[in-house]
């Protein structure tokens, strides 16, 4: 049997968008990875490593260069191709003729990709002043598979001959509400498994949210269901075999997926699961043009060298399809060295030098579009600035700065931070959650506080005669998942307060 042989275990969940991956080519380009590579993960890091990064070209200086590791369902072609990007590593850009040699990433973040049967590919990527292009990849051993659950992936090897399953949609997009069916088709290749006795799970899930499975009675339902049980596997392929109508479907991303697994047994379990395929498809409303979602930043924050930094862009989007996730724009700019965007919005890590660094932020809703906007995040030197004459051996520092009064120096509570089901479809899985929070801050006059709603606070910035204390409120959309994340930054008189609490939100 076409069972697979266990290497390597990690530990830790995190939910990942999907992305598209981007190969387009570029005539002057020539890039190239050579020698071994291998990739290690555990929990929310990884580490990548590749014998050289090579520019073949003749003459001129490469863009600047980002080695990416992809989980594929099924072997990367080259071509465009859902997948999962799962960490990068940035480079410095290459001149004609010469090349990076035992490139390694270090610890990275790792984001884990959904339930599912992956093959794996690393890939460079390349700036070309718009957007990364992929410009050359390698695949890993066509026998090795990422195997992940809920909670947790393997690396396995799987025996020549595998069983493969696909399953598809009649299209990858729909319009809600339509007059309108959505198909799906699976196909089957019966590898070293033809005849053993099988069980087929088929399911749909919502943003990544709680499963529903099909059952043996074609009905979608909350508890795991077979669709079909204790069958002899062989080749077939089976079109259209189930109609869904799309009227009382709610917008977002719906993926679709089918497992095999031994007859019988946990089908969660990877060493159970013969084959698995997945499919995403959009559902999106009539009216979805774009025009609906705003993104508002407003200010520019700043951080401090070696000092960690946070910023939560989520709460300056409205309208358009919530919830919303977040990538740099293809304007041109990254953010400072050392501070990372994370699909959830929070702009954070620790800066590690001077900057005034611009660069462009896009909030994208569930129908895809988007709204970008020019960001300018400055990072200062976290030491005092130098008083007087340097040259002078005994400086005059100049007069005191105004001492803050008493009580009114910088603070931040979170009091509170829940969620919550916001909404429910008429048949039982959940549209989206709430966040509720509530808290407390106080500073001096200028102070403000990012994307919540203030008691004593003028736009939630304290103005002249203003009280030096405030509460606040939060309330806000957000994905169907758990773990996720509520964070509040506090700014004043050159220096910013940060909280965070990790929330474990409903899910079904």
């Amino acid at each position: 049997m076409g069972r697979a042989r266990s290497l390597h275990q990690s530990f830790a969940v995190i939910i990942l968008l999907f992305a598209v991956f981007n190969s387009a080519p570029a005539a002057a380009t020539k890039l190239g990875l050579s020698g071994g590579w291998s990739y290690q993960y555990s929990g929310s890091t990884a580490e990548m490593t590749v014998g050289g990064i090579s520019n073949l070209a003749s003459s001129g200086t490469s863009g600047s260069l980002r080695l990416e590791l992809w989980a594929f369902g099924s072997p990367f072609k080259g071509a465009r191709q859902l997948g999962y990007r799962l960490a990068t590593y940035r480079v410095d850009p290459l001149s004609a003729g010469t090349a990076y040699a035992n490139v390694s990433s270090g610890s990275v973040a790792f984001d884990q990709p959904p339930q599912g049967r992956w093959h794996i590919s690393l890939s460079v990527a390349e700036w070309d002043g718009s957007d990364w292009r992929t410009r050359y990849y390698i695949l890993s051993d066509s026998d090795q598979l990422m195997l992940c659950t809920d909670s947790d992936c393997e690396v396995v090897i799987a025996d020549s001959g595998a069983t493969t399953v696909i399953i598809s949609t009649s299209r990858p997009a729909y319009t809600v509400d339509s007059e309108d069916t959505l198909s799906l088709s699976a196909e089957i290749v019966a590898g070293n498994d033809t005849g053993v006795l099988a069980d087929a799970y088929i399911t749909a899930s919502l943003d990544l949210g709680t499963p529903f499975y099909l059952d043996a009675n074609l009905q979608w339902v909350s508890s795991i269901s077979a669709a079909a049980s204790n069958f002899p596997l062989a080749s077939l392929s089976v079109p259209n075999f189930f109609g869904l109508p799309i009227t009382g479907l709610g917008q977002g991303n719906y993926q679709f997926s089918l497992l095999l697994s031994v007859a019988g047994q946990n089908p969660a379990i990877a060493a159970n699961q013969i084959a698995y395929n997945a499919v995403t498809t959009t559902f999106k409303a009539a009216n979805a043009d774009g025009s609906g979602i705003s993104f508002t930043p407003g200010v520019n924050p700043f951080a401090r060298v070696d000092s960690y930094y946070a910023f939560d862009f989520y709460p300056f989007v409205s309208g358009g399809l919530a919830p919303y996730y977040f990538k740099l724009g293809t304007a041109g700019g990254f953010p400072p060295m050392g501070l990372v965007l994370a699909p959830n919005g929070i702009l954070s890590g620790t800066p590690s030098i001077e900057t005034n660094a611009t660069f462009v932020v896009c909030a994208v809703d569930l129908g895809a579009d988007s709204s970008c906007k020019t960001v300018t995040v400055s990072v200062t030197d976290s030491g005092d600035p130098p008083l007087g004459d340097p040259t002078d051996p005994d400086p005059d520092p100049g007069p005191d700065p105004d001492p803050i009064p008493d009580g009114e120096a910088l603070s931040l509570t979170i009091d509170s931070a829940t969620c919550s089901v916001g909404e429910r479809f008429s048949w039982g899985t959940i549209i989206y959650d709430v966040i509720n929070a509530s808290g407390s801050a106080s500073g001096p006059e200028g102070s403000f506080i990012n994307g919540v709603q203030c008691s004593a606070w003028t736009d939630c910035e304290r103005g002249q005669g203003e009280p030096a204390s405030t509460t606040w409120t939060y309330q806000s959309d957000t994905y169907v998942g758990t773990p996720q994340s509520f964070s509040v930054t506090l700014t004043g008189l050159g220096d910013s307060l940060f909280d965070s609490r990790i929330l474990n939100c409903p899910t079904q």
